[in-house]
């Protein structure tokens, strides 16, 4: 079996593969930046670009941490964890 695959045509798809590629690294730097200034924009980021979480931990001598509850920047609890047996 042959085939009649000219080097044009080869050169033509390794342009397009190329073109392509670049047009995705701008779009997503695009994106990136967008949705950086959407997080901060709304206040899920400090200026630094960090989410801030505060966490609280409950000690217990000679178990240690049983619980654990953490809160986002405006005081909401995100997560919380607790310790309900030690096998």
């Amino acid at each position: 079996m042959v085939f009649d695959c000219p080097i044009s045509s080869i050169a033509d798809k390794e342009r397009e593969k190329k073109k392509l590629a670049r047009a995705q690294a701008r779009l997503q730097s695009r994106m990136e930046g967008k949705v950086a200034k959407t997080l901060l924009k709304k206040g899920f980021t400090n200026e630094d670009g960090y989410i801030v979480i505060y966490k609280e931990e409950w000690f217990v001598p000679e178990l240690g941490v049983i619980r654990i509850r953490a809160y986002d920047m405006f005081g909401a609890i995100v997560n919380e964890t607790i310790i309900a047996s030690i096998i």
